[in-house]
């Protein structure tokens, strides 16, 4: 899902994200099970932190790949109509698969999932995999001209008034065909993408925009608070303040993107070689690891591992590292295309095909 030329940093600011999502569906699946219910203002306050900013961070990081991937000259690439295909084929594949272990396996899971449920996948995704289904609209939608003909502010002032009107949504209308994830995220996958295409004049004013973004941090964070209860947790109060959350995570987007920039520069450095390794198999750790997050819950306890630092650190590593492992075997046995990339094995077989032919 990257151009042939990787950005370093972008990359290792994928593979935060990347991590940043496991260390929250950790977070959430112990809450929702009721598990070390003593640390529970923990992970309510530290799933608050993550979710105020991390999918924000992610679909910014996506804006800005896509467009230094699929744009060039102001106009879409044709590659981008098989990466589409693509993002299709990987969501109703791993939306049915993992809907299906979710039925099987319900009563070991937080949230049951029906046939139903993953009959209607093209209305209302199976969790996690809304992102996928929010990022194809977004390729449908950026791809056109005339984002890139149109002065920066003029696209992202419009985009941010939707991002922020999104949260008064009423939920019954707001999560048919994800719309509020799609409204909400807009601004930020428009954000990447104006990154990427004025890379430059960015460059030349990310320290103010940084110090500037600090300080909406800052201010904002005062309209919200860091230490919710587990109640809170389970009456919805934690998401409740996404309004201020818009604000926040906008600071702590650029504050990253301008941090990230300075300290991943180097690929020699060893915290640069794991976050970057970690951006380039996001992909794979995303649409697998909500199983073992889940499966670790249930094995580890009967291992006797009730110290609550080492089960929650046990999980996330696990929970990363045997996506990371598989991917790796597929790629030793020649099937990671078909399974992760599926139209461009397909095309590139054809393309086999027809030369051999000729």
């Amino acid at each position: 899902m990257a151009s042939k030329k990787r950005v370093l940093y972008i990359d290792c600011l994928k593979g935060f994200a990347t991590l940043l999502v496991v260390i929250g569906h950790v977070f959430d699946g112990y809450l929702r099970a009721g598990l070390f219910l003593e640390k529970s203002a923990f992970m309510s306050s530290g799933y608050n932190i993550i979710y105020a900013f991390h999918m924000a961070l992610f679909f910014m990081v996506s804006g800005f790949v896509f467009c230094k991937a699929y744009i060039y000259n102001d106009e879409a690439k044709p590659s981008v109509n098989k990466q589409m295909l693509n993002i299709t084929a990987i969501y109703i594949v791993f939306s049915i698969l993992f809907g299906l272990f979710k039925f099987a396996m319900g009563r070991y899971t937080n949230g049951n999932v029906s046939i139903i449920d993953i009959l209607f996948i093209w209305v209302k995704p199976i969790y996690p995999y809304w992102y996928l289904y929010v990022l194809l609209f977004y390729y449908l939608i950026f791809r056109l001209k005339a984002f890139y003909k149109a002065n920066p502010f003029v696209l992202l002032i419009p985009l941010f008034l939707v991002s922020f009107a999104s949260n008064f949504l009423p939920s019954r209308i707001g999560f048919l065909f994800e719309i509020k994830h799609f409204l909400y995220y807009s601004f930020f996958f428009g954000l990447g993408v104006m990154i990427s295409h004025n890379e430059k004049w960015y460059v030349t004013k990310e320290a103010f925009l940084s110090v500037l973004a600090f300080v909406i941090s800052i201010i904002f964070l005062f309209f919200t608070k860091v230490g919710y209860t587990y109640e809170d947790f389970l009456e919805g109060k934690i998401i409740g303040s996404r309004k201020w959350n818009l604000m926040i995570a906008l600071g702590l987007c650029l504050i990253l993107l301008f941090s990230f920039r300075l300290i991943c520069s180097n690929e020699k450095f060893f915290h640069v070689k794991i976050l970057s390794f970690l951006g380039k198999y996001s992909l794979e750790i995303y649409v697998i690891h909500c199983v073992f997050t889940a499966g670790n819950r249930v094995v580890l306890s009967k291992l006797g591992i009730n110290n609550f630092y080492l089960n929650i650190i046990l999980n996330v590593v696990i929970s990363i590292t045997i996506p990371v492992l598989f991917a790796v075997l597929c790629k030793r046995l020649g099937v990671h295309k078909f399974i992760f990339r599926p139209v461009y094995a397909i095309d590139e077989k054809r393309k086999n095909r027809v030369q051999k032919e000729s």
